[in-house]
């Protein structure tokens, strides 16, 4: 059996996957741990990052309101669920065209889906709460002003 991958390592085992990084933007919306290792990764292999956050991060990334990060960025990645009060649709509406978005999550469940564990079910009510979440999240109109103002 192999160690799990952390979230650093799938998050950019992801943007490998998915084209050339040289030259290329990568917005994060959170900046914490995770997200400066990932921006710290991601711009040894050439990318420029800009990230959103309630606070402003050490280092050399550019910080910029989730409006400009979305228009921007060629990659777009929540990270620890910073993007939850947002429906995917609505962020992704506001993306430049070609830019895709990047959930770390899913790559993370998707991995882990075949292997046995302890909390059969979970999943499903994982789903319902994270599914009446999203029924609950403001507009994106609405709450933009908001997160662009913390």
């Amino acid at each position: 059996m192999t160690a799990p991958r952390s979230n650093v390592e799938l998050a950019i085992d992801l943007l490998l996957s998915a084209a050339p990084l040289r030259g290329k933007v990568l917005g994060l919306i959170g900046y914490g741990t995770v997200g400066r290792e990932i921006a710290r990764r991601a711009a040894h292999r050439g990318m420029k990052v800009v990230y959103t956050d309630a606070v402003p991060g050490r280092g050399p990334h550019q910080r910029v309101q989730l409006g400009e990060l979305l228009t921007r960025s060629d990659f777009v990645m929540p990270l620890n669920g910073s993007a939850r009060a947002f429906k995917r649709g609505e962020l992704v509406a506001l993306m430049k065209p070609g830019a895709r978005f990047v959930e770390l999550a899913s790559a993370h469940v998707a991995e882990h889906a075949g292997q046995p564990h302890d909390d059969a079910g979970e999943g499903d009510h994982q789903r319902e709460r994270d599914d009446q979440r999203a029924d609950e999240a403001p507009a994106l109109a609405d709450d933009l002003a908001q997160w662009n103002a913390r």
